[in-house]
């Protein structure tokens, strides 16, 4: 199986990233209600997805 991580940094750092994607969310829950909850999930979702679309376009 090919490890998509290229370092243990990077794993770290993935799994910070992922740590802060949820906790916005979790804390947009909290604070907002599902709705603004929902609106957060799908903007960081897409943010990420663009950037790994602009990433993986220039390598």
């Amino acid at each position: 199986m090919l490890n998509p991580l290229r370092s243990e940094a990077e794993a770290f750092r993935f799994v910070l990233l992922l740590l802060g994607y949820f906790a916005a969310i979790v804390l947009a829950k909290a604070v907002l209600g599902t709705t603004a909850a929902l609106v957060v999930f799908v903007a960081l979702s897409v943010a990420v997805a663009a950037w790994i679309v602009r990433a993986r376009s220039a390598a």
